[in-house]
């Protein structure tokens, strides 16, 4: 058999011992002289090895034994996105959609292309909605569409989608789920208990159902019995944080802080090296603004885990404390300690962008966009904080990253800011009107196209826009400046 060669060449990857692992795949190959998948395996081992010519050649002979072979076309075209190919990696998966019209995983790769080259969240879901044509029986597609959907704010659509998922595959935990959790996310939080009560029913002893009955019931505001699922979980799993976290989260709610505190402590006990249980105390304690037990609790949760997320958790409640200089030492640490963690110096961009720190915000974002050329949100904050300043330089940044993210309506936004700032008004203008068209349900944006009109003095149609805003009423927040601009342009 084969599963022992498969063994010891996952053994030899897993060890760095390359050439020990193409040694295996050479006894592999004897074994099955016709097949294509010990020439992947070879091709895998070069790529990692930085043999680009190896490994493609390897991956064609793949293709040589099997043209319809997916996982070697798969390969091809990751090392043509790595050398900046991406159109002739679009066109591998297209020439295997034409050569196999059912291969939904070619689909579902021209998607994740899609989406890592700049196109729109529509485009990618498309491409997913084909791979479910390409493909109805398989669940992986749906999934990805139903996901895909929910990430763009389509909650109707991803509902919809969930809703045929779960129609053509009944039997599918993940379809069912993904169902249900459309439901909540859609405002139908009584048809999401119907649809976990019954795959409860169906299973038993799947503790992680009865989390998402509990999350079900808590958006129908059905507390009690939340808590009923989320003690069955713990019978089913005893010790589950996700549910202990529930418990915890509803006694929070309920304004029982001991009783939620009590729970984060059982939850330290039964896992000490788990930070979950120090988080949770030190939110509880944060919110009793018992400041000096939530900076401890929130240190013992980083001492368990020091990675970005708990860095950024101790740095805010610090400064919740007051303890500013304690804060500061933290992130100096850290950025020493982790000099290419680019999150963090995100994190402090933002940060200094909410102190109105234009100087510390700019640097932080700089050096993001350079460690990372094509974060399209770092070049956006950048050129933003440099119109902030009244500096030059924010139209180039702004560009770049509609570049990188075309058709994202905050980009377009900034972009119109830094172009109004540069004197081009007019460019501005058509700018903030892609904005608009991007995100129609956002009066930020049509308010921003009010004020580039009044500069512009095209007072009829920054009239226009802000009358519609004055409709929204109590639903916008920027009223008193609508109403000022109005009596502007009457």
């Amino acid at each position: 058999g084969t599963r022992a060669d498969l063994a010891l060449i996952s053994a030899k990857v897993s060890s760095k011992d390359l050439a020990g692992a193409l040694k295996a795949v050479d006894g592999l190959q004897k074994k099955m002289p016709d097949q294509p998948l010990p020439v992947l395996l070879r091709g895998r081992i070069l790529q990692g090895q930085n043999d680009v010519a190896g490994a493609t050649a390897a991956f064609e002979a793949a293709l040589k034994k099997d043209p319809k072979y997916f996982p070697a076309v798969a390969g091809l075209a990751s090392i043509d996105l790595a050398q900046g190919r991406a159109e002739q990696a679009g066109k591998r998966f297209e020439a295997l959609i034409e050569a196999d019209p059912s291969n939904y995983q070619a689909h579902v790769a021209l998607a994740e292309l899609a989406g890592r080259t700049g196109a729109t969240p529509q485009v990618v879901a498309d491409k997913l909605a084909a791979a479910v044509k390409a493909n109805p029986t398989q669940a992986t597609p749906r999934l990805l569409l139903v996901e895909q959907l929910q990430r763009a704010g389509d909650t109707k659509a991803a509902l919809v989608a969930a809703q045929d998922a779960a129609a053509a595959l009944p039997a599918d935990l993940r379809v069912q789920e993904a169902l249900g959790r459309a439901q909540i996310a859609a405002g139908d939080a009584q048809q999401a208990v119907s649809t976990f009560s019954k795959l409860a029913a169906s299973h038993p002893k799947n503790a992680q159902v009865q989390l998402h009955l509990a999350e079900a019931y808590v958006a129908a505001r059905d507390v009690e019995s939340a808590k009923g699922a989320l003690n069955r979980a713990l019978e089913l799993q005893p010790g589950l944080p996700a549910a202990r976290r529930g418990l915890a989260s509803i006694a929070v709610a309920q304004d029982r802080l001991p009783e939620a505190l009590a729970i984060a402590k059982q939850l330290q006990q039964e896992q000490p090296k788990d930070p979950g249980g120090y988080v949770m105390e030190g939110e509880i304690q944060a919110r009793q603004r018992n400041w000096p037990a939530a900076v401890a609790a929130q240190r013992n949760a980083f001492a368990q885990r020091r990675d970005t997320e708990g860095v950024i958790r101790l740095h805010r409640t610090l400064l919740a404390a007051g303890q500013k200089a304690d804060a500061d030492a933290l992130a100096a640490s850290w950025r020493k300690e982790q000099p290419a963690d680019m999150a963090f110096r995100f994190y402090l961009g933002d940060l200094a962008i909410a102190q109105k720190d234009w100087a510390a915000a700019e640097s932080h974002y700089a050096a993001v966009a350079q460690a990372q050329p094509r974060n399209a949100l770092a070049l956006n904050n950048l050129a933003w904080v440099l119109v902030a300043q009244g500096k030059a330089g924010g139209v180039k940044f702004a560009e770049q990253a509609n570049e990188i993210l075309p058709g994202r309506a905050q980009l377009l936004d900034t972009l119109a800011v830094a172009l109004a700032a540069d004197n081009q008004v007019a460019k501005a203008i058509e700018t903030q009107k892609k904005a608009v068209a991007a995100s129609p349900q956002d009066p930020s944006l049509r308010l921003n196209l009010a004020r580039l009109y009044i500069k512009a003095g095209e007072k009829p149609q920054a009239r226009a826009e802000l009358e519609d805003l004055a409709k929204l009423g109590g639903k916008f927040a920027a009223q008193a400046e609508v109403q000022q601009l109005l009596g502007s342009v009457r």
